[in-house]
């Protein structure tokens, strides 16, 4: 999990922030993957915060890349913030990097995930708010740690058993300044380990549809087996859609239509049971992409009736 060291500006080293006084400033990590045998791709962001946990990017800032101590790439941070490097995969197991800024101010550093994912394995994105959380806003977006958010019920459980066949990856629509606070929730929660990709900007939330869509595309020029998305909503039926992959909607009783390729499941029981029936063909990527593509059919099991339900 991302450690972040916070440490303190000094007012004279950044004329740009004099306005403004002196403000913290943090260094964030994106989770890094290497796919199959791609490379190492790495990303870094300088900024200060402005209010209720808002951050504004600071350009300009050196920042070096290490894996076992050693550096392996380095680059400047520009006008957003934002670092980024790509380097051969290093030959030991690692699971950890470092991001260090060495001037202004020196010392700052924080150690991101590595993620190693076979080629041979299908990618599952799943998104968070109202998917696997039951999310309390006013905690996650004005408090430091999101202690009241609660996990859907069978989130936990199926998405542990979905990890022995699958990479989970969990893909959202919240801006980047909640992904450390998210990290930490999926961590405290127990959910299995995946990278967090969150949108880069907080004006995305006027149109999280494009941007997410704009995202996975993004994620599967770089993981060509992210197949299959797991969300809740209009937006993640979409951008699962339009990026050609299996789409599972969490809807108890729908509403509304979500498309001819969303399969619509009431529960995390319903989606377990799923995959559990439908294994031998979800777990195989040939098989997988025939089924996308109509090919192939894919059972829905029937879940008991419960007294109280409609």
């Amino acid at each position: 999990m991302l450690r972040r060291t916070p440490s303190v500006l000094p007012c004279a080293a950044w004329s740009v922030l004099t306005v403004a006084g002196c403000v913290p400033t943090t260094l964030s990590v994106d989770d890094a993957v290497v796919f199959g045998a791609g490379t190492l791709r790495l990303a870094a962001r300088a900024e200060h915060e402005t209010v209720l946990g808002l951050r504004a990017g600071i350009g300009g800032v050196a920042v070096r890349f290490l894996v076992h101590g050693r550096e392996v790439a380095h680059d400047s941070t520009d006008a957003r913030g934002r670092a980024t490097a790509s380097c051969e995969p290093p030959v030991a197991p690692v699971t950890e990097f470092q991001a260090v800024i060495t001037d202004k101010p020196p010392g700052l550093q924080t150690t991101g995930r590595i993620f190693i994912w076979t080629a041979d394995r299908p990618i599952i994105a799943v998104d968070i708010d109202k998917t696997i959380s039951d999310t309390d806003y006013d905690d996650l977006i004005l408090r430091r740690r999101d202690a009241e958010s609660r996990p859907l019920p069978g989130a936990t459980e199926a998405l542990d058993a979905l990890a022995a066949d699958f990479y989970i990856a969990y893909v959202t629509a919240r801006p980047h300044f909640l992904l450390e606070k998210t990290r930490r929730w999926l961590a405290d929660n127990r959910f299995p380990a995946g990278p967090v990709v969150t949108a880069p900007r907080l004006r995305d939330l006027v149109r999280p549809g494009k941007v997410k869509r704009r995202t996975l595309a993004a994620l599967r020029r770089d993981w060509p087996n992210l197949l299959i998305g797991i969300g809740n909503s209009e937006v993640d039926a979409y951008a699962y859609g339009a990026n050609g992959m299996l789409t599972l909607v969490l809807k108890r009783s729908p509403e509304r239509w979500y498309g001819e390729h969303a399969i619509v499941l009431p529960n995390w029981e319903a989606i377990g049971r799923f995959f559990a029936a439908n294994r031998r063909t979800l777990a195989d990527l040939d098989k997988l992409r025939s089924a996308i593509a109509g090919e192939t059919m894919l059972l829905r099991p029937v879940l008991p009736w419960r007294e109280g339900e409609s």
